[in-house]
This record gives structure tokens, C-alpha cells and sequence, in this order.
């Protein structure tokens, strides 16, 4: 419990940093005198451009560390009906989306699950940032990408650009290393294509609204008349 002593004293940083080493122990990629997920990895330069959320389940409470820079917060947020009610909702909304269920049979445990992780951070989340997001335990099978604020009817998809790591390490691993993320991307939003050669391969639709809309939230300049897409012809095969 030395996680929740340091929180309880106001030690955000120290409690993620427990939190980690506790990760690391329990992986099964970890080994004798590995140092990974220690304090001097989890204060990796992080890019000004991307925010990081950790998330634990201890007992009943959501312990969530937002980290952006050198700063760290830390939110806690009681779970209405308790910790085995949050891992019985998200193992039975695996089970509907695995079984393709209606909106209907979804949303509701989408929106609960937005209120409990989201919502409480959400203020502290700048927006045109890349948010990831490293989540412990069962809150690894939650569907992050689908969770839905009921207020705006959007998914955090929709909302920014989402990265899932199993850790701390993971999540600043490019800046801890020296590098930096790369500012460019291939969208891909209406590729030309040969009906003769392809006939089953149909134009998406949406397309090209979805390419824009996937720069906008990049925040990338370049615009995607920029691109040309061109038939490179029919595999051999």
C-alpha cells in the first residue's frame, strides 16, 4: 500500500513511481536487476506535444497520474458499486464488442466508463495534444479509443490522437532515448484503384473526410491535395 501512502501525502510523482516499479515486477518480460519503469526512466523528457494518463485500480479507487512535461497530477475517483463492478462492465463490454452488439447494448457502459477514467482528468488534458494513455491490469482491456462522453456524443477517438502503451518506459521511450517523435504521416484516404483488376474493392465511403479530419487532429500543414495517389499496378499473385 505505499502507493496510496504517498498519495494520501500529497507525493504524486512518488506514487507513480511505486506504481511503476510494481508494473515491472509483475511483467513477464521483466528480469533479474532490470531497471525498468524506475523513477530516472519515468522522468524521461516527454514531448511538449504529448500528455501521458496512468491508470490503476487499487481496491475501489481509480488512481489517475496526468503527466505532461515534468508536472504530475494525481486524481482519484471512487468507483460507484466498487472495483468488481468496473472489471465485470469492462469484461462484458469485450464480450458485446467481440460479439458485435448494437450501439444500444454498448453505449451505456461506453459513457460509464468515460465518466470514470475521463471525465475526471479531463481538465488537465490540453487539447491538439497526443494523449497516451497507460493503463494497469484489467483496465489494459478497456476499449479507450470507444469510450463516449454523453454530454458531446463524441468517443475519445474523435477527440485526439490516441497511443496505448503498457508503460511508463513505453510511453516516453522515444524522448528517453534522445529522439523525438516524427512530425509526418502517410494518410491514406482515397486510393486510386483498377475495378477490372479488383472488382470486390469498392471506394469507402467518407473517405476523404476522414483523411482531412485525421490531419486536422495530427496537426499536420500540409493539406491533402498534396497527395497523389496513383494505380502502382497488380501484385504479382
Amino acid at each position: 500500500r505505499l502507493i496510496v501512502l504517498h498519495a494520501d501525502a500529497g507525493r504524486a510523482e512518488r506514487a507513480l513511481a511505486v506504481s511503476e516499479r510494481a508494473r515491472v515486477a509483475h511483467a513477464p518480460r521483466a528480469v533479474s536487476g532490470d531497471s525498468r519503469g524506475t523513477y530516472s526512466i519515468q522522468r524521461g523528457r516527454i514531448s511538449a506535444r504529448t500528455q501521458v494518463l496512468v491508470y490503476r485500480l487499487i481496491d475501489d479507487t481509480v488512481y489517475a497520474w496526468h503527466r505532461a512535461g515534468e508536472t504530475v497530477t494525481l486524481r482519484r475517483t471512487l468507483v460507484e458499486g466498487g472495483g468488481d463492478a468496473l472489471r465485470d462492465t469492462i469484461s462484458r463490454l469485450r464480450t458485446n464488442l467481440e460479439r458485435r452488439a448494437g450501439e444500444g447494448a454498448v453505449r451505456p457502459a461506453l459513457e460509464w466508463l468515460h465518466s470514470v477514467f475521463v471525465k475526471p482528468v479531463a481538465d488537465l488534458v490540453a487539447m491538439r495534444t497526443r494523449l497516451t494513455i497507460v493503463p494497469d491490469g484489467a483496465l489494459a482491456a478497456v476499449p479507450w479509443a470507444a469510450l463516449r462522453d454523453a454530454s458531446s456524443g463524441k468517443y475519445l477517438v474523435e477527440e485526439r490522437a490516441l497511443t496505448i502503451e503498457s508503460s511508463m518506459e513505453d510511453a516516453v521511450a522515444p524522448d528517453a532515448r534522445g529522439g523525438r517523435w516524427v512530425a509526418n504521416a502517410l494518410l491514406v484516404g482515397d486510393p486510386a484503384s483498377h475495378a477490372d483488376a479488383v472488382p470486390e474493392l469498392r471506394p469507402l465511403p467518407h473517405r476523404v473526410d476522414e483523411g482531412r479530419r485525421g490531419a486536422e487532429v495530427l496537426a499536420y500543414s500540409e493539406s491533402l491535395e498534396s497527395v497523389t495517389c496513383r494505380w502502382c499496378g497488380r501484385a504479382p499473385g
